[in-house]
C-alpha cells in the first residue's frame, strides 16, 4: 500500500511539472528524492565578425618614370614629341596630393623646317588625387630649363646653341597608370631663312604611360 502511495505521488508530481512551471531544487517524497534543475536554453553562438574586405591601399610612387609621345603643333607648325619625366617625391599633404620635383627630358623635330631641339629642364609637378574611380589624378606641371637646336637646312645646317626654353600644363593620370598630357611648350625658333625669330608658343598633346 505504501509503494502504492508513493507512485501516485510521483505520478501526480510529474502531471503536475508538465501542467505548471515548478521552481528548482530538491523535493522529498519519502524513500525517493527528486531534484529539478533549471533547464537553460542553449546559448547562442557569438556570431562571428563580419570580415571585413580588405581596403587596397595605393602605394604612393616615391618616384616615377612617365614617358609620353605626341605632336607638337604652333611655332614650329607640326613637330614630333618625345617626353621623359623623371621624377622624386617630395612632399604629399593629407589628402594625398603629391608633390614631385625632377627632369624633363625628351626631343622635338620639326619635318617641315628640318630643326630638332632637345631640352634638358628641371621640373614640378603637383598631382591632385580625384575621387574618380577612373582618374587618378589630375597633374598640373612646369619645366624651365634649358634646348639644345639643331638644324638640317641648307648652309644652316648643324648647330645651332641654346638656349632658355620652358613649358607647362596638365596630366591625367588614370588607374591603369596612362597618362594624357597638355600643355604649352615655349622653345626658341630662330630662322632667318623665314624671316621668324624669337619665342612662340606651341601645343602639346601627347599620349602615355606612368611607370
Amino acid at each position: 500500500m505504501k509503494k502504492l502511495l508513493l507512485f501516485l505521488t510521483v505520478f501526480l508530481f510529474f502531471g503536475f511539472l508538465i501542467a505548471e512551471d515548478v521552481k528548482t531544487g530538491e523535493y522529498d517524497f519519502g524513500d525517493i528524492t527528486v531534484t529539478l534543475f533549471e533547464e537553460r536554453e542553449p546559448e547562442p553562438e557569438p556570431e562571428k565578425a563580419e570580415e571585413a574586405e580588405p581596403e587596397t591601399k595605393e602605394k604612393t610612387k616615391f618616384f616615377y618614370v612617365q614617358p609620353v609621345l605626341g605632336i607638337e603643333l604652333g611655332n614650329i607648325a607640326f613637330g614630333t614629341l618625345f617626353n621623359l619625366d623623371i621624377d622624386f617625391l617630395v612632399a604629399q599633404t593629407k589628402r594625398k596630393n603629391n608633390i614631385y620635383l625632377g627632369l624633363d627630358l625628351g626631343m622635338t623635330g620639326a619635318p617641315y623646317y628640318r630643326f630638332i631641339t632637345v631640352p634638358l629642364q628641371a621640373n614640378i609637378t603637383f598631382d591632385f588625387k580625384q575621387k574618380d574611380p577612373n582618374l587618378n589624378y589630375v597633374s598640373l606641371w612646369m619645366s624651365i630649363g634649358a634646348a639644345f637646336n639643331f638644324w638640317v637646312y641648307r648652309d644652316y645646317s648643324g648647330w645651332k646653341g641654346t638656349a632658355v626654353a620652358w613649358r607647362t600644363g596638365l596630366s591625367m593620370i588614370f588607374v591603369n597608370d596612362m597618362v594624357i598630357k597638355i600643355g604649352l611648350d615655349r622653345l626658341p625658333v630662330e630662322k632667318d631663312v623665314h624671316n621668324l625669330r624669337g619665342l612662340y608658343l606651341s601645343l602639346i598633346i601627347a599620349l602615355g604611360y606612368r611607370f
